[in-house]
C-alpha cells in the first residue's frame, strides 16, 4: 500500500502531497505521520577515505564521440564502444522523436561533430525493444547535440509499428515529418544505413550491402534549409517513455567530409595520422597533388592506382617538407586514383582517402574563361550578316599582351605587341558564306583570350525573303525584286508545308514580338544580327491564353515552335528569346524560348534566352529527332535544355542565371531519351559559365525527366565532352529528380572536362578511352542511333559538318 503518481507522459512530473497518513493491521497502528520518533542513531565508528571509483555503468566511447541526452537529464546512459566486435551499444533515454510539427526530441544522442558536407555509415545490427515496447533507434545529422529543437535528417526503426522510416526537421519552414520506408519492417535488420548531407539537400541510402549498389538500396531524399558548416552524426535511441531502456548495436560506423576521415570503427590507432585534404589538379600529361602536413610524420608516399579500389602501387616518396607532388608518368585521358601515406620511424599511417584525376588537352592552348579571361574593349565591329565583303576591327584590350588574328584558320595578324589599352585596327576581306573570325589576346605567362565572330557574308541572290520590321508596305510584295514581310511569322506561313527546296529568309535587326509556329520544311532563317535580331514573346506554362481560356502549358508556351514537318530547318545569328518574369502571380513558370521537335534541324551563332525551360530540345511522339546547335549561346536557370531530341551541342556557351537559391541554383538539362534512342545530349567543346556572381558549387550538369506520359521507356542520356566547367558546377555532377528517378540510373557521363568545376566524383560517371569514339558526329546521327518498331529511325545518315548532307552548315545559303 502506498501512494500512486503519473505523469500522464509529460516529461515534467506531476507533483501530489498527502498528510496525516495512518497504516494499521489487525494488531492497530503500525505508522502515522504526525506521530514520527526520531531513532537514536548509534555511533558509527570512523573508516578511511576511500578513492572515488568509476561508473562501470557509463562505458566507454572512442575519442571524440558525446553522448548526449536530448530532452531529458538523463545522467550515466550506458554507451559503449567494444575493441573487440568493433560495435557501438547505446542505451535509451526518453520517449519519442520529433517528427511532428511543433514537437520536440526526447532521446539519447551518441554523436561525433563534424565540419561541412557530413557524411555517416552505420550499421544497425540489432534493436532489443524487450524493455522499452515503444522504442526507436536509428541513425540521425543534427544541427547540434543539445537542443530538443535542432534541425535534423535520418532513418529510424520504431518496431511497435513494424515500420522503417525517415524523419526530419526544418526550422526554417517550421515543418517536420517522417514517412514509412515500405521495403523495410522491424524483422528488417542489419541494414546498413548512410546518411549523407550537400548543403540543404540530405539523403538516406539503406541497404543489406555496404556498397550501396543502386539495384539494391534504398533513397530517400529531403531539403532542410540550414547553411551551418558544423554538424552532429551518430545514433538515436529512445526509450519511448519506458522505465527500462531500448537496447541497440551499431558497428562498421564511418564518418567523414569530402576532404577528411573523421572515424572508421573498423581500424586501429596508429602510429602517425592519416593524411587529409588531398587535391589532384589534372593537365596536359601531368597530375599536380597537394595535401595537408602531418605532424610527425617523417616523409609521405605517393601510391597510384588506375582502378578504383583497385590494386596501388608506390610511386613514389617524398620528405616531409613538401606536401605537394607532381606525376609526370601519365597519359592523357586515362583514370589515375591516388593515395598519400605518412610515415615516421613509428610506423605507417592509414593511407588518405582516394582521389581521382585524368590528365587532358582539352585545353591546350590555355584559353581562359570568366573572370580568368582578358578583356576586349571594341570599338567598331561589323553586325554578323554582311553584304559587304570588307570589314573593320578595332578595338583594345585591358591587358599587355599579343594580338593573333585568325579568318577561317588562316592567319591574318601575328603576335603585334599591343600593351594594355592600346588600339588596334585589322581590314579584313570576306568568304562569300560564312567566316570564323578569331582574336587571340596572349599574356606574357601565355594564358589566352578568345573574341570570336561568326560573320556571314551574303548579298541578294543568297536569299528569297527579306522580313524588315519597319516595313509598312503590303505583306509579301516584292521590294527591289525580293518578297518582303514585316513578321517573321507571316514570311515562313508563306512557304508550302510541302516544300522541297531550301528558301533562306533574312531578317533585319529589329525586335519581333510574335509568337510563331514552323510547319514547312527547307527554311532557313539569317538574322543580320545575333544581339540585335530579336525573336521574341512573353508568356509561361501558366499564362492564360485569351484564344481557349485555358493556360498555355509549357511545351505552348514557346515563343517559336519547329515542328516535326519542318525537316531541314536551320537559323543562324539569331535571338529567340522568352521575355516572361518570373515571379508573376501566375502558377507555372516554365516559359520556353525554343520548342524544336524538327529531324535535321541546324542552330548557328543563336541566342536562346530564357530561365526554366528556355531550350526544349525535343522530338514528336512517335519519332526521333536529331539536331545540331554549333556556336549557340543558352542562357537559363533551372532545366533550361530538356526533353528528348538526339542533340549535339558544338562550341557552345551554357550560361547559368543566379537565381540567388541555396544550395541548388538550377540544373542545366532534363533530358528524357528514350530507352531505343541511343543518344540523347551531347554537349561538346563547350563552355559552361555562370553569370552575376553566382555561388560556387551551385548549378547541376542536369538531372533526369521520366515524365508519367511518356508513351515509351525512358533512361535519360547525357553527355559532356571536352567542355569548360565553372566553379557553379556542383562537384557531385548530377542530381535525381525524386525518389523515382535517380541520376544513378541515368546514363549521365562525362570525358575531358577541365576548369574550376572539372572535380570528379563517385557521382560522376566518366567516359572511356575506349568508348569516347562512339561519340562522333557521324555515330550520333547515323541512321541506327534510334530505332522504331525495332527497325532504324532514320532512312539516311546525317552529318551536318559535311557538304555532300542536304542540311549541313557549310552551305546553308547558296
Amino acid at each position: 500500500m502506498g501512494f500512486v503518481v503519473s505523469n500522464g507522459g509529460s516529461t515534467t512530473p506531476a507533483v501530489a502531497n498527502f498528510n496525516d497518513i495512518t497504516i494499521k493491521n489487525e494488531s492497530g497502528i503500525i505508522y502515522t505521520s504526525t506521530d514520527i520518533q526520531t531513532p537514536e542513531v548509534p555511533e558509527v565508528p570512523e573508516i578511511p577515505e576511500t578513492p572515488e571509483l568509476p561508473n562501470y555503468g557509463v562505458g566507454t566511447l572512442p575519442d571524440g564521440f558525446n553522448n548526449s541526452s536530448i530532452g531529458n537529464d538523463s545522467e550515466n546512459v550506458y554507451v559503449n564502444f567494444d575493441k573487440d566486435t568493433k560495435s557501438f551499444t547505446v542505451n535509451g533515454s526518453g520517449t519519442y522523436i520529433g517528427k511532428d510539427t511543433s514537437s520536440t526530441d526526447n532521446y539519447q544522442f551518441v554523436n561525433y561533430k563534424v565540419e561541412g558536407n557530413a557524411t555517416i555509415v552505420a550499421r544497425l545490427v540489432d534493436f532489443d525493444m524487450t524493455n522499452a515496447k515503444y522504442g526507436q533507434a536509428g541513425v540521425f545529422i543534427r544541427n547540434n547535440n543539445f537542443t530538443n529543437d535542432a534541425d535534423y535528417f535520418g532513418v529510424y526503426v520504431e518496431p511497435s509499428k513494424n515500420q522503417y522510416r525517415y524523419a526530419y526537421r526544418d526550422n526554417s519552414s517550421a515543418k517536420s515529418g517522417a514517412a514509412q520506408i515500405g521495403e523495410l519492417n522491424a524483422d528488417s535488420k542489419n541494414q546498413y544505413i548512410k546518411i549523407e548531407r550537400n548543403k540543404t539537400q540530405f539523403k538516406a541510402y539503406i541497404s543489406k550491402d555496404p556498397t550501396f549498389p543502386t539495384d539494391k538500396t534504398i533513397v530517400k531524399t529531403q531539403t532542410v534549409v540550414n547553411e551551418s558548416n558544423t554538424w552532429y552524426v551518430g545514433f538515436v535511441v529512445s526509450n519511448g517513455g519506458s522505465e527500462t531502456p531500448a537496447v541497440d548495436t551499431f558497428d562498421n560506423v564511418r564518418i567523414e567530409n569530402e576532404d577528411k576521415l573523421y572515424y572508421d570503427s573498423t581500424i586501429e590507432k596508429m602510429p602517425v595520422d592519416t593524411v587529409e585534404n588531398v587535391k589532384a589538379e589534372a593537365k596536359d600529361f601531368k597530375v599536380t597533388l597537394s595535401w595537408d602536413e602531418v605532424k610527425d610524420a617523417t616523409s609521405y608516399v605517393i601510391k597510384r592506382s588506375t582502378e578504383k579500389n583497385g590494386e596501388y602501387k608506390e610511386i613514389a616518396e617524398v620528405d616531409s617538407s613538401k606536401t605537394t607532388y607532381e606525376d609526370l608518368e601519365v597519359v592523357n585521358f586515362q583514370t589515375y586514383y591516388y593515395k598519400i601515406m605518412a610515415k615516421n620511424e613509428n610506423g605507417n599511417a592509414y593511407d588518405s582517402k582516394e582521389v581521382v584525376a585524368v590528365p587532358n588537352n582539352s585545353n591546350p592552348d590555355n584559353i581562359q574563361y570568366e573572370d580568368n579571361a582578358a578583356n576586349f574593349n571594341m570599338i567598331e565591329e561589323p553586325n554578323d550578316t554582311v553584304s559587304n565583303p570588307v570589314i573593320t576591327l578595332k578595338g583594345s584590350v585591358d591587358k599587355d599582351g599579343k594580338i593573333t588574328i585568325k579568318q577561317n584558320d588562316k592567319i591574318k595578324v601575328n603576335a603585334i605587341e599591343k600593351s594594355k589599352d592600346e588600339v588596334f585596327t585589322k581590314n579584313l576581306t570576306l568568304d562569300l558564306g560564312r567566316n570564323i573570325i578569331e582574336i587571340y589576346h596572349t599574356t606574357e605567362d601565355g594564358k589566352t583570350t578568345v573574341k570570336t565572330y561568326n560573320i556571314v557574308y551574303l548579298n541578294n541572290g543568297n536569299y528569297d525573303i527579306i522580313v524588315d520590321s519597319t516595313y509598312n508596305g503590303v505583306e509579301g510584295r516584292e521590294v527591289d525584286g525580293i518578297k518582303t514581310y514585316s513578321t517573321i511569322t507571316e514570311a515562313v506561313d508563306s512557304i508550302s508545308t510541302k516544300n522541297t527546296e531550301r528558301v533562306n529568309i533574312f531578317v533585319k535587326n529589329g525586335v519581333y514580338k510574335e509568337k510563331t509556329i514552323v510547319q514547312s520544311p527547307y527554311i532557313s532563317i539569317i538574322g543580320e544580327d545575333s544581339q540585335k535580331t530579336i525573336w521574341t514573346y512573353d508568356v509561361s506554362n501558366g499564362t492564360i491564353n485569351p484564344e481557349t481560356g485555358e493556360k498555355y502549358g509549357t511545351s505552348k508556351s514557346a515563343s517559336v515552335t519547329i515542328k516535326s514537318k519542318a525537316v531541314g530547318f536551320t537559323a543562324e545569328n539569331i535571338t529567340i528569346e522568352n521575355a516572361y518574369e518570373e515571379k508573376q502571380v501566375v502558377e507555372g513558370d516554365q516559359a520556353v524560348a525554343l520548342n524544336n521537335q524538327a529531324d535535321q534541324s541546324i542552330f548557328i551563332n543563336c541566342r536562346f534566352i530564357g530561365n526554366q525551360d528556355t531550350l526544349l530540345a525535343d522530338a514528336s511522339s512517335s519519332l526521333p529527332a536529331r539536331q545540331y546547335y554549333y556556336k549557340c549561346y543558352i542562357e537559363g536557370d533551372v532545366d533550361f535544355i530538356f526533353v528528348r531530341a538526339q542533340a549535339v551541342f558544338n562550341d557552345c556557351d551554357i550560361a547559368s542565371v543566379n537565381r540567388n537559391l541555396s544550395p541548388k541554383n538550377g540544373y542545366i538539362t532534363a533530358a528524357d531519351t528514350w530507352d531505343k534512342d541511343a543518344y540523347g545530349y551531347v554537349i561538346m567543346n563547350s563552355r559552361l559559365i555562370g553569370l552575376d556572381d553566382i555561388a560556387d558549387n551551385s548549378v547541376s550538369l542536369g538531372r533526369p525527366w521520366r515524365p508519367s506520359s511518356a508513351t515509351d521507356t525512358v533512361t535519360p542520356a547525357v553527355a559532356y565532352i571536352n567542355c569548360y566547367m565553372g566553379s557553379h558546377i556542383a562537384t557531385n555532377g548530377w542530381d535525381d529528380m525524386g525518389a523515382n528517378s535517380l541520376a544513378s540510373t541515368a546514363r549521365f557521363f562525362e570525358y575531358g572536362s577541365y576548369g574550376p568545376g572539372a572535380k570528379l566524383s563517385d557521382t560522376k560517371p566518366l567516359i572511356q578511352n575506349s568508348e569516347i569514339a562512339n561519340y562522333s558526329l557521324e555515330n550520333v546521327f547515323s541512321t541506327s542511333s534510334a530505332s522504331v518498331n525495332g527497325n532504324d529511325a532514320y532512312t539516311t545518315n546525317w552529318n551536318p559538318t559535311e557538304k555532300s548532307d542536304s542540311t549541313n552548315i557549310n552551305s546553308a545559303y547558296g
